[in-house]
Parts: structure tokens; sequence; C-alpha cells
């Protein structure tokens, strides 16, 4: 119980420093980033490229058939040789050892669609997955193209991206939009979030290999997400208010467990 009292008084008057001491104003908010909607599937081009090249049966199980959210970087735009039919193409990057690509398909009615973008947008393609072809990955009746902020070489939130499955996971953007905001504003903040981005890939590939892990996660996650939700979602004042509660509220806690039982207490801190 101590501990934890000593971790949230830490993590309040880290996120209160951070917050009154930076020296810039914070950084615009990057462009939106679309959540996954009831009944739609979030999944990068990379990784659902790389789960069909690990067990395609497992993929259609838990791909095809349904619409997906697919995002990634857009390779080829154009129409097919023989059926003339409008598509995109999405990068499956480094993940995928077969598939180089996801293939988007258009419907004529919604080719419109495909007229502001351009080669090397990053962007989320909505449509429909039918599976695998012999070399890549097809998602048909396409039927929006929206163009997005792409991951930086350091910005992708690993663990947070593992744990909740997308990177385009609300609770992984509120955390994305608090790294830009406060973290990068600051020499210590910048110092965290390089050495995060050093040591977080291999816990997040452990999190990928075990999927039983991530509900886990982010139960430990869930403090930091609420820190940056009020961070981001609140104007100064509130910050003040709930920072300072929180450093009050800890401060009784540990006066009252102190009234209850000093010699307990005394021990834990000597322990």
């Amino acid at each position: 119980m101590i501990l934890i009292i000593v971790v949230v008084l830490i993590a309040a008057g880290v996120a209160s420093w951070i917050f009154f001491t930076a020296g810039e104003e914070p950084a615009a908010e990057p462009t939106p980033t679309p959540t996954c909607e009831p009944g739609v599937i979030c999944v990068t081009a990379d990784q659902l490229c790389d789960d069909y090249d690990k067990n395609s049966f497992q993929a259609d199980a838990e791909y095809k058939g349904n619409i997906l959210d697919v995002s990634g970087k857009i390779g080829v735009i154009g129409r097919g040789v023989l059926s003339e039919e409008p598509y995109l193409t999405l990068d499956c990057g480094l993940l995928s050892d077969v598939f180089t690509d996801v293939w988007c398909y258009f419907d004529e009615d919604d080719v419109d669609n495909l007229i502001p973008i351009e080669e090397g947008d990053y962007a989320v393609v909505r449509g429909n997955c039918t599976g695998k072809s012999t070399i890549y990955v097809a998602i048909r009746h396409c039927s929006s193209v929206e163009v997005i902020e792409p991951p930086d070489d350091d910005g992708w939130c690993f663990i947070a991206t593992a744990a909740y499955g997308s990177y385009m996971d609300s609770n992984v953007d509120i955390l994305r939009q608090f790294r830009d905001s406060y973290l990068m504003t600051t020499p210590v903040g910048r110092g965290l979030v390089s050495a995060y981005y050093r040591l977080s890939p291999p816990v997040a590939r452990f999190i990928d290999n075990h999927p039983g892990s991530k509900p886990v996660v982010r139960g430990m996650l869930w403090p930091a997400v609420a820190l940056s939700r009020v961070a981001v979602n609140t104007t100064l004042v509130q910050k003040m208010a709930t920072f300072g509660g929180l450093a009050l509220f800890s401060v009784a806690l540990v006066w009252w467990l102190k009234r209850r039982s000093p010699g307990r207490l005394k021990g834990w801190f000597h322990s």
C-alpha cells in the first residue's frame, strides 16, 4: 500500500513539474487519428500481412468477411490491367516475409475518394476483407480513404499499441497526444521518451507473443492513460485542482495509516 502511495505521489509530482515548468507552449494537436467504431476492426497493413503470413487460417477467422480500417503508407494508385477496377495498395512494411502489399479495391461509385490522395500518404482505408490472394491481402468494396498523421520513426507507442491491439485505439492516441504536447517540450521529457523507445520494443514483442498478458498491461497503463486524459482534455485550473487533490488525498491517507498503526507504518518505511 505504501509503495502505491509513493508511486502516486511521484507521478503527481513529475506530471505537475512537466505541466508548470515547460518552457514552450504545448505543441499543436496532431491530425486526428480515427478510432475503431463498433463492428469495425482497426489494424495496420503490416500487422494484417504478418498475421496472414503466420497462419492464413487463423487470420481468415479473425478478418475475412469483416469490415476493416486498415492503416498504412499508400503505394500504387491506379486501375487493374484486365478488370479496370480502381485500387490502391498499402505497404506492408518489414513485418511480412511473403506478402508485399494490401490491395484495396474500390467500386466505381467510390472512385472519387482516390482523387485527393497521393502515393506516400499515410492513410486509413475502410473495406471488406476477402482474405489472401497469391501474393497479397485483398480488401474489396472500399468506401473511404482518410489521410492521417504518419507515425515517426520513434513515434510508435510500442507497448500501448501491443496492449490495446491497434495504433488507432483511443487510449494509444491520448498517450501519443500527451507525449507530443508535454513530454517533447522539455529536456527531461524528451529524455524519458528516448529511453522508452530504446527499451520498449522487446516488451511489445513479448506482449504480442503472449496475448494473455494484454489485460494485465492495460491495467498497468491505466494510470498513465488517466493522467494523459487530464493533461490533454482539461484547463490549467482543472489540472491544478486534479493534481493538488491527488497530492492532498495521498498525504491524508498516509497520515490516517500512521495514526491507525504507527508501529507497522514505521516498519514499512524502514524495511
